[in-house]
């Protein structure tokens, strides 16, 4: 049974163990924390919204299986640049549209998700291939031309998204030995453009909010203005918080002290049926009502579990495009888990980030797959690799080909 199961599920067992959990908690959590938006937001009842994320959930887990029994991870490099041509295509496609997805047959689809990882397998690749370009100006540029169109193009619709793909790109580039003074000059120009972005949309809304001018999506508002109005509402409230305001962000600090160590039990949620977004946005807090504190640390332990083995394999990886995908998705699993639990308790303004593999969702959670199962299939060369009992007795072990001088990903 045992040798029939890691047929199967090839890769760390480890990272297995965290995905499934996580799914399971994820079934659990949203099963009792959908109500509201299935009936007010989707018009739909809340077992059949259940069962749509049911659904999503178990591709989630065919995906991740037949990624990971890919025979050689590398081909994921050389889908990385047509892959990356199709999301900017399908990303102004949406701009343009307006909104932030496409609807196919009632399921929603997400551009921006699937432009986290892409983006990541695509400087991972280059990075590889031009592996003694490292000092290079010109590699530098394109790379972070590269990166600038893909937040800007994200950034259009979500914000926090898009400061969010930067992270790891950033940290890809780091790790892939890209020359450090123009790694930290451009960090810092990004840091003071975000900066100045933020602050100017507080002191906008700030001033909007003193005038008593309410902010509406009128025909005379720009597209800027509108996007300057959220942000800067985010940062208002965070900073100026009004705990006697029947907000969303205020229900979720609610759910929070209710639970308090204990929690209320599985089911006995009394917030999530009072605001819209319990089952996505703000899951980690309803998980917090009904499970208590122990089980927000124990989640936040499984995502700690999962991060720590990428950073391993990450280290036992003889291909530098592995380690570097690797790493980078590693990355991007933990940064969202934190920024999410993160503004769930109120360290940090709202960003709307979903909690990857529980909250409620279709494009992302379908993502996180492909995303699990990649790092599975660069896992399992890792163990393939270092298997003591596929080395034939009285032979020497042939180190791996150093390709990386050449034109193709090692």
């Amino acid at each position: 049974m045992k040798i029939r199961i890691e047929k199967i599920l090839k890769g760390d067992p480890y990272i297995w163990g965290v995905f499934f959990f996580l799914s399971f908690i994820s079934l659990i959590a949203v099963y009792t924390s959908i109500g509201k938006t299935a009936i007010e937001v989707v018009h739909s009842t809340p077992m059949k919204e259940w069962i749509k994320h049911l659904v999503f959930v178990a591709a989630s887990w065919i995906i991740a299986i037949i990624l990971s029994n890919y025979k050689n991870y590398r081909l994921f490099a050389g889908l990385s640049r047509p892959g990356l041509l199709v999301i900017w295509a399908l990303l102004v496609v949406v701009f343009v549209v307006g909104g932030r997805w496409f609807r196919i047959a009632g399921f929603a689809f997400q551009p921006s998700e699937f432009a986290k990882l892409i983006l990541i397998l695509y400087l991972a690749a280059q990075l590889s291939i031009n592996n003694k370009n490292l000092d290079d100006l010109g590699l530098f540029l394109r790379l972070g031309i590269v990166i600038v169109i893909t937040i800007g193009l994200v950034g259009l619709q979500n914000f926090s998204t898009a400061a969010l793909i930067g992270v790891p790109s950033l940290l890809v580039l780091f790790i892939g030995g890209i020359n450090k003074k123009y790694w930290w000059r451009s960090v810092g120009v990004a840091a003071i453009m975000v900066c100045c972005l933020l602050v100017y949309s507080y002191f906008k809304y700030s001033e909007t909010s003193n005038n008593n001018v309410v902010a509406t999506n009128t025909e005379q508002e720009t597209f800027t203005d509108i996007k300057q109005q959220t942000w800067g509402h985010r940062v208002y409230t965070w900073m100026h918080r009004d705990t006697n305001e029947l907000n969303q962000v205020n229900q979720a600090h609610m759910a929070i002290a209710t639970g308090g160590v204990k929690g209320v039990g599985i089911g006995g949620t009394v917030l999530a049926r009072l605001f819209t977004q319990a089952d996505s946005d703000f899951i980690f807090s309803i998980i917090l009502e009904e499970g208590g504190l122990f089980v927000g640390l124990f989640i936040i332990l499984l995502y700690s579990i999962l991060y720590g083995r990428c950073v391993i394999l990450g280290a036992k990886c003889k291909g530098r495009f592995g380690t570097l995908a690797i790493g980078g998705l590693g990355t991007l699993i933990y940064i969202q888990a934190l920024v999410h639990m993160g503004y769930n308790v109120g360290l940090i303004p709202v960003t709307g980030q979903t909690l990857p593999l529980i909250s409620h969702g279709g494009s992302a959670y379908i993502m996180f797959g492909c995303t699990i199962g990649i790092i599975q299939c660069i896992a399992h060369d890792i163990k393939k690799n270092e298997d003591p009992t596929k080395k034939k007795k009285g032979t020497v072990e042939q180190p791996t080909t150093n390709t990386e001088s050449q034109p193709e990903v090692q």
